[in-house]
Parts: C-alpha cells; sequence; structure tokens
C-alpha cells in the first residue's frame, strides 16, 4: 500500500504541472478520470515513462466502454484527437513488466459485465441447462446431480448473462469467509465447447474469492438412488469422497483416495476400485485407458481419446492427447493452445495460427504479420519491417522507406531516394 501511494503521489504530482503548462491537457483532465485499470497495474508494477503515461491521460471511451482512449502527443491535445485502443494493448505499452496472464485480468476485469451470484439448486440447474456445455446439462434419475451441490453446504454459483442468454458460470464455495474458492469457470464458445471466463473470474477475484486445485474437504448432499448414491463429476484434482454419518445426517465429504469414485459424468458416484472413464462415465479395463491433458491427469477410454483427443505438442514442446477445442493444426503438425509460445507459434493480425519462423514482428502494431504479406515491408531508414502504408517506394531502386524520411526528391511525378536518383541536366537555350 505504501508503494502504491506513492505512485499515486507521483502520477498527481506530474498532472498538476501538465495541467498548468498544457490547457489542453487541463481540459482532459477535468472531462475524464484515469482509466482504473492503470490504477490495477501500478499496484503490480512501474510504468516505461511516468511523464508519456500521465500526458497521455488514458480514460474510458465514450464510444466503447470496454476500450481505452487516450491522447498521443501535445498535437493531438491541441486538435481534441483522441486514440481507441484496447486495454490490455495499451497497458502492454506502458508497463513491460506486467505478466500476460495479469494484463487479461486487469483488462477482463474492467470489461466484465452481468455477473450475479445465484444461490439456490433450481438457479444453479436453470443456468446450468442454458449456459455454457456441460456433461451434467440432463439426467435420467429422479434427483439432478447438481442438487448434490446443497446451499446450505455453501454451494452456489456465479454467472454471467448477456440479455436472455448466461454465457458464463463458475460454481462457487464461500462456506468459510475466510477461504472463499472457485475452481474452474466455464464460457460458452461458438463452436459448442466450454472455455475459461477470463471476465468471470476476474469479477471472482475482485470479490475475494481465490482459484483453488479442487473442492477438497468441502461436503456434498448424500442423495440415495436404487442402491447407489447421485454425484456429480468433480472439476479439479480431488475426485473422490467418503461417505459420513452424523446424528442421522448423511453427506460426502471430498477427499483424497476416498471410497466413492466422483469423476464419472453418468451421475452416480462409483466405488473407486472401479475404471471409469471420465469422459463418457463408461466401464473400462485400466491397461486399454489412456491419460490425457497436459499433465496426464484424466483418465479416459480408447474410444473417447480417439473421437475427443488430439496427440499435439504442448507443454516444453512435449507431446501430449490434448482436448480436440484446445488445438489447432499448423502445417500438418497440432498445437496446445495454452503453449504456443512453447512451440514457436502465434496467431497473426488476421487471427491465422502460424509458426514464427514464417511471421514478421510489426514492433509499432504490436502485432505478426505472414513474412510475405504485401501490408509490411523493410524499410531502409528504420532497418525495421513496418506497413506499407506508412511507407514509400523508391522509384529506382524499389526499395522502401518510411513517411518520416526527408531524404527523396519528386522528379516528374516519381519518388526517388537522393541516393538513387538520376542525373538532370539542365537544358541550354541560344537566344
Amino acid at each position: 500500500m505504501k508503494k502504491y501511494l506513492i505512485k499515486s503521489q507521483h502520477i498527481f504530482g506530474l498532472q498538476d504541472i501538465l495541467r498548468k503548462s498544457r490547457p489542453w491537457f487541463h481540459r482532459e483532465y477535468y472531462k475524464h478520470r484515469v482509466h482504473p485499470a492503470i490504477w490495477d497495474a501500478l499496484e503490480l508494477a512501474r510504468p516505461k515513462d511516468w511523464h508519456q503515461l500521465v500526458l497521455e491521460h488514458p480514460y474510458q471511451s465514450e464510444t466503447d466502454p470496454t476500450r481505452l482512449a487516450y491522447t498521443q502527443d501535445d498535437r493531438a491535445g491541441d486538435a481534441d484527437r483522441q486514440t481507441v485502443t484496447t486495454i490490455g494493448k495499451y497497458l502492454r505499452r506502458h508497463f513491460p513488466d506486467l505478466s500476460d496472464h495479469e494484463i487479461r485480468d486487469i483488462q477482463a476485469l474492467h470489461i466484465v459485465n452481468g455477473v450475479k451470484i445465484v444461490r439456490t439448486t433450481a438457479e444453479m440447474i436453470y443456468h446450468l441447462q442454458r449456459g455454457p456445455k456441460s456433461c451434467m446439462v440432463s439426467t435420467s434419475f429422479e434427483h439432478h446431480p447438481y442438487e448434490c451441490y446443497d446451499p446450505d453446504f455453501g454451494w452456489a454459483m456465479a454467472v454471467r448473462e448477456e440479455g436472455n442468454d448466461t454465457v458464463g458460470r463458475a460454481l462457487i464455495n464461500d462456506s468459510d469467509p475466510d477461504n472463499k474458492i472457485y475452481v474452474r469457470s466455464y464460457r460458452k464458445n461458438g463452436d459448442g465447447y466450454s472455455q475459461t471466463d477470463d471476465q468471470i473470474e476476474a469479477w471472482l477475484k475482485s470479490q475475494g474469492y481465490t482459484k483453488a486445485s479442487d473442492w477438497e474437504g468441502l461436503k456434498l448432499k448424500a442423495i440415495q438412488h436404487r442402491r447407489a448414491y447421485v454425484a456429480p463429476y468433480l472439476d479439479g484434482n480431488c475426485k473422490t469422497a467418503d461417505l459420513k454419518h452424523y446424528l442421522g445426517d448423511e453427506h460426502f465429504i471430498i477427499t483424497e483416495d476416498g471410497a466413492y469414485d466422483m469423476s464419472s459424468t453418468c451421475g452416480f458416484a462409483a466405488e473407486s476400485n472401479r475404471i471409469t472413464c471420465e469422459d463418457c462415465g463408461d466401464s473400462f479395463d485400466e491397461d486399454d485407458g489412456y491419460w490425457v491433458g497436459v499433465s496426464e491427469e484424466i483418465h479416459v477410454c480408447e474410444h473417447c481419446c480417439n473421437d475427443n483427443y488430439i496427440f499435439a505438442y504442448s507443454r516444453r514442446g512435449n507431446q501430449y492427447h490434448i482436448p480436440e477445442h484446445e488445438v489447432v493444426g499448423v502445417d500438418g503438425d497440432y498445437y496446445h493452445t495454452d503453449y504456443l509460445s512453447d512451440n514457436e507459434i502465434v496467431c497473426d493480425i488476421d487471427g491465422e495460427y502460424r509458426r514464427l519462423e514464417d511471421c514478421i514482428f510489426i514492433e509499432a502494431e504490436l502485432e505478426y504479420y505472414p513474412s510475405d504479406d504485401e501490408r509490411i515491408c523493410y524499410a531502409e531508414d528504420t532497418e525495421m519491417y513496418e506497413l506499407t502504408e506508412n511507407c514509400w517506394m523508391c522509384t529506382e531502386s524499389d526499395k522502401w522507406y518510411t513517411d518520416d524520411c526527408e531524404d527523396w526528391v519528386e522528379i516528374e511525378g516519381d519518388r526517388y531516394h537522393k541516393d538513387n536518383a538520376p542525373e538532370q541536366t539542365k537544358e541550354e537555350t541560344n537566344e
């Protein structure tokens, strides 16, 4: 907190100086508040250039509240012209010491909208059925497996809505007010698969929840169905539970090496000595199964492995069976989207995945372009790749130069670099 106060005082001091020396800054200062994402970033890192950050006076865009607007320089300020960009791109430029996940969390927190917590079983099942894809949507049992997440044991659900649609959800537990947790979140995706909902997770963190690796130690309602027990598929590392009896009440305690296996999507708790596919819930011979995922901690049958997973390059360049929806293909090979940088795979300006060696990074744009893209060129004056729209070509040498290069002449409508301009002779006439 002391470091944060010092940084705040630093900014306030610079603002006071700029307000007195620049009328346009005085206007912007009283017109807009500094974007709250900047204060969040200052709690984690120092900016690369204090003066430039304060001079730009970043604030929430009036045309798009999910983006950030700023004034590039004095010329733009005098003309009352602001630039709009994404929060993440702006933070990456001014706070190079922030990690990608820190920038992602800050951006997600400031674009989130429509998040709430529901605390009844009926509401949880309602949003489960209309939200991101889940293996627990339907059941043939009299009781839904989600009924085991009894609100009396602290279970609830954070949901994110857009209009009448549930687009994100996360099961939470706050039975211990000092240890409010969630294990994972789900976001509705266009292809039907569920991915992490960064906005919900950022919101939950702002509300005092922390991300846990499992639900170990928490209670589940014990619901009998014939000679078995109804049970949900447990997210996280701990997927077993013990049955407990207390004063005539029966409930489960989630614990490692428990007597009941809750890694099945079939809606019931199997005894732990049975091998159950964690995808389809069918039983199979242990020797016929596959360990899948980057940590190889999920045990699935051969059928599910062949249908739902791809052997792809992942962490540190190693290959694992990765869920199909987390894999992209590049030149006949497959790569895990969570570890693209480990395998030198990047996403270019057009959203296409390519090998790093086949791309050019344009520093001014903070974007990758295909190396043979006509939109980029090598500028002789900066000795860097630039956008062709910001450059010109010498008619004689076919070499490119940026618009800032002043070493050129125009001859008969064509532009030449001074080093390559044709010689001109002055025609003499006798009168």
